[in-house]
């Protein structure tokens, strides 16, 4: 047997219809602005954090190299077994604040700290030996102890040794937590606020709908000459064939309604004198229905009935 169905009563097409449509046309354009303003918003402040940080910490970096090469050069002048570290520090005039000197070392047994609070253990193998072993000087960027600093080795050939030195980044890193947190802010901000315009603007695009739909609503209440404004769309490029348009749809749709209304009050006035002969002719019948045999008498009531139909239609 095949199982009856259940009769449906529209619940189901309402609930997928309502689920299609979630957010109404205004909702919709108001989320599509704010999106937009996100991603560009987001995408401007990557761009701008990214660029800020290179060049804060690249001028870092470029002024700790100069800072470093000047140093030792300051110390290869010197006789560095004759040196104490506290007359060694005390010739490194082109120090900052942020510029901290580690150690002249030579790999052996004759190390001199110059800051107790870094040491050579605390550098990079990779630096070390890029200091000991290497011409040129050698800059690089880690983490020590939470943390980022950028390291710069420079060899000392004519002792060969190698001089270390540390450049802090502590403040360029508050400096960009804080253009983080305005960025930030701004992304956030510029979103709301183009979420209010995309509100606002969504509510004055369409408004020509909801007239629209109104008129729709005036004509289906039975007022024919309803019609929008020309007039104030009129120099609008866009709106202006929409309303010309839906004003010649209801003239037409006018046109049409009151052609068929007249149609049927020609046809109504057109049968009714006929009708009335057929009624009159149909009294003087039945006036004489004793006279009839009994088929023509059946015959004379079916055509009562059909001529009373006809007559209310």
């Amino acid at each position: 047997m095949v199982p009856e169905r259940e009769p449906r009563d529209g619940r189901d097409d309402r609930d997928s219809v309502a689920s299609e449509v979630r957010f109404g046309l205004r909702a919709r354009i108001a989320l599509a602005v704010a999106v937009l303003s996100l991603l560009l918003s987001t995408a401007v402040s990557l761009t701008v954090y990214t660029v800020a940080r290179s060049v804060l910490v690249d001028a870092r970096e470029e002024a700790a190299s100069q800072r470093a090469i000047a140093n030792a050069t300051i110390i290869g002048a010197l006789d560095l077994a004759q040196t104490e570290p506290r007359d060694l520090e005390g010739q490194l005039s082109t120090l900052s604040e942020v510029g901290k000197p580690i150690v002249v070392w030579d790999g052996g047994a004759n190390t001199q700290p110059l800051d107790r609070n870094f040491d050579v253990e605390q550098l990079p193998d990779s630096l070390v030996d890029a200091g000991l072993g290497g011409e040129d000087p050698t800059i690089m960027r880690y983490d020590s102890g939470g943390e980022t600093v950028v390291a710069v080795a420079v060899p000392i050939p004519d002792q060969d040794a190698a001089f270390f030195e540390v450049t802090l980044l502590g403040d360029i890193e508050d400096a960009l937590s804080s253009i983080r947190l305005a960025l930030a802010a701004a992304v956030v901000g510029s979103t709301v606020a183009a979420a209010i315009l995309g509100y606002w603007a969504s509510r004055v695009t369409i408004r020509p709908l909801t007239r629209v739909s109104q008129a729709a609503q005036s004509v289906a209440a039975g007022q024919l000459d309803t019609r929008l404004d020309y007039n104030q769309v009129r120099h609008d490029p866009d709106l202006a064939p929409l309303v010309e348009n839906f004003n010649g749809m209801l003239q037409a749709l006018q046109t049409r309604i009151m052609r068929d209304a007249r149609f049927a009050s020609d046809v109504s006035h057109e049968l009714r004198s006929p009708l009335t002969t057929l009624n009159a002719g149909l009294q003087v019948l039945d006036n004489n229905r004793e006279d009839m045999p009994e088929r023509a008498q059946q015959a004379l009531d079916l055509l009562e009935q059909d001529l009373d139909r006809f007559t209310q239609l």
